[in-house]
């Protein structure tokens, strides 16, 4: 699979870097954990790709990939909440799904410095 096909796929949040043994190092240095695929060796380049629902606010601790950003915007779209949230992972700020009864007991304004996390499971790495 390639960038194309994950662009094509649906809204994703991606990361480039390059491939470092079960991930990818971001250009900023941070590791984004997941599958490699065997066709990318080490150091190619590549991104790692992570959709907006499987993204929560206010990881675990033990959560596997971790960043802190701050709240741009927010969007409701039908039940769901849209968070953008700038991070130094990409340019692009990173967009968040949750169910509007998740920002409810939990609630972000625009400016609010927050974490965002994501399990291993839930990235997918492309050849860049």
């Amino acid at each position: 699979s390639d960038r194309f096909v994950a662009d094509f796929i649906g809204v994703m949040n991606f990361v480039p870097g390059r491939v470092d043994g079960n991930g990818v190092q971001a250009t900023n240095g941070t590791k984004i954990t997941g599958k490699v695929p065997a066709t990318l060796s080490s150091g190619a380049s590549a991104v790692a790709a992570v959709r907006p629902e499987r993204i929560r606010l206010f990881p675990s601790p033990d959560t596997a990939n971790r960043v802190a950003g701050t709240v741009e915007a927010l969007a409701y779209q039908g039940l769901d909440l849209q968070v953008h949230v700038r991070t130094a992972l990409s340019q692009k700020p990173f967009l968040v799904r949750v169910t509007a009864d998740a920002a409810d007991r939990r609630p972000v304004a625009a400016g609010d410095r927050i974490e965002l996390g994501w399990d291993a499971a839930d990235v997918r790495i492309f050849a860049d």
